[in-house]
């Protein structure tokens, strides 16, 4: 509740040694409207992002099926994870050691 009530857009944490990103979520329920593009979302998006390297035996062992308010996952390692920011508008893009983007979604505030 406190993140909510404070309006907090994104969460961004890390350890689990995988890559997960949530749709903007309050209270177990998603709100997947215009994924990966959201406007003024309604609740914050949650980044865990501890794809750095580190190979443990819990690697990409996920609940099958995905929860309803997971947008992506992922197990490759040896990721970057980077913000651009502007006064309106942040965009996330994940990107493995080769180059190649694995996640990107963006956020803009009208409000």
């Amino acid at each position: 509740p406190l993140i909510h009530e404070h309006r907090v857009d994104v969460v961004l944490t890390a350890h689990m040694h995988a890559y997960e990103r949530t749709y903007p979520v309050y209270n177990s329920t998603a709100f997947p409207q215009g994924e990966p593009h959201y406007t003024d979302p309604v609740a914050p998006i949650y980044i865990i992002n501890g794809a750095a390297g580190c190979r443990e035996s819990s690697d990409g062992k996920w609940e099958s099926p995905p929860p309803s308010w997971s947008a992506t996952r992922n197990a490759i390692h040896e990721t970057i994870g980077l913000v651009h920011a502007t006064t309106d508008k942040l965009t996330w893009e994940l990107t493995s050691s080769n180059g190649t983007v694995i996640d990107v979604f963006s956020l803009t505030k009208t409000k």
